[in-house]
């Protein structure tokens, strides 16, 4: 597949074609053109359409459109052969429409579905809907709409599934601004979603309070999530709270007062909690903007910590690390190492003229 590409203003760039092994990316200089060939693509079929979509990696100008997706851009691959997806112009909001950014998947209990965000299909709006694909989807399938965003919850952040006790539930973060929200609802009909208070002690007075990450308790009963607030009264904190769904009550279970406490996650057992920690935010990702990645996240490198359900034993894992997640059962040991055949004998003495040789018997005593 032959893809040209012209450039309308300097950066870092990244282009993928459907059913290619891998992307590219490569730096480019204003009003360059390259033209980029994908080998060994996957044919999805006869007339089946196969596009291609170029990054702006660090475009941030709101003149600027960042990921250039247009479905006059494909190209229907033929084995063999070389077949051209025409010409893509990205880096100009007047000739480039948005992509589908799909973030934040979530396994179903049973393996058999996964959830996920996929951004709006309007052009330049970053607002995320839930949808859910099979584990296993046809190409070309990009799975089914579970809520579209709304005037009452637009700006959804993350979804998780539960545990096997709540297989069917859905927990859903929505950033807000200068308020995040939770949500749990039902994944065949999240028109049911009911808010969940998450509203810690001691914020009143803040300007701004945060929730960069959640995970569902093992057993279904609730979640674990870290919180983060700023106040012009008191300090700032940032801290692991734990919410009863059957009570309705929230508790705190660690709080760090010198760093920030990113995203997180549950051991299997619900004894161990493991968390990111970074001295201060990534000023790249803005909450109130929304876009693909509407977390507050930190900036990294961030290192990983542990710490028991009861907020003891604090202790670092790795001092380079991010985005935690626990395996849901242990992790086999490695095999056996593999048997290392000892060098064939040497060839036994031969005669002057190698006509002869001398074969021996061995003795074993």
């Amino acid at each position: 597949m032959r893809v040209h590409v012209l450039l309308l203003g300097g950066g870092e760039l990244s282009a993928y074609a459907e059913g290619a092994a891998a992307s590219k990316e490569w730096l480019g200089q204003w009003y360059e053109t390259w033209t980029l060939t994908f080998t060994n693509v996957v044919d999805f079929g006869p007339g089946v359409r196969q596009r291609v979509r170029v990054v702006v990696m660090q475009a941030t100008d709101i003149l600027y459109a960042p990921c250039n997706w247009t479905f006059t851009n494909f190209a229907d691959v033929i084995p063999g052969q070389t077949v051209s997806a025409g010409e893509i112009r990205p880096g100009s909001a007047s000739s480039a429409t948005e992509c589908l950014y799909a973030s934040y998947p979530s396994w179903r209990a049973d393996g058999t579905r996964v959830a996920f965000l996929r951004s709006s299909e309007r052009t330049f709006v970053y607002q995320n809907d839930i949808c859910e694909t099979a584990a296993l989807p046809p190409p070309l399938v990009d799975g089914n709409r579970l809520f579209a965003h709304s005037g009452l919850i637009k700006n959804i952040a993350m979804v998780a599934y539960g545990p096997p006790a709540r297989a069917n539930d859905l927990l859903v973060l929505e950033n807000g601004g200068l308020s995040d929200h939770l949500y749990i609802g039902p994944s065949d009909d999240l028109t049911q979603m009911r808010h969940v208070p998450a509203k810690c002690s001691g914020e009143y007075g803040a300007i701004a309070h945060y929730i960069p990450g959640v995970a569902w308790l093992p057993d279904g009963s609730g979640f674990i999530f870290s919180y983060y607030y700023y106040s012009s009264i008191s300090s700032s904190r940032s801290a692991i709270y734990r919410y009863d769904l059957q009570q309705g009550r929230i508790s705190e279970i660690f709080r760090l007062d010198d760093g920030l406490i990113g995203a997180l996650d549950m051991s299997p057992d619900g004894r161990v909690i493991v968390f990111e920690r970074a001295s201060r935010f990534d000023p790249e990702y803005v909450t109130s903007t929304g876009g693909p990645e509407v977390l507050d996240r930190l900036l990294c490198p961030c290192s990983l910590w542990l710490v028991n359900m009861d907020g003891s034993n604090l202790r670092q894992l790795a001092a380079d690390g991010r985005a935690p997640a626990w395996s849901p059962g242990p992790i086999p040991p490695p095999g056996p190492p593999p048997v290392v055949m000892p060098p064939p004998a040497s060839l036994p003495p031969t005669s002057p003229d190698g006509r002869y040789a001398v074969y021996l018997p061995m003795t074993v005593r």
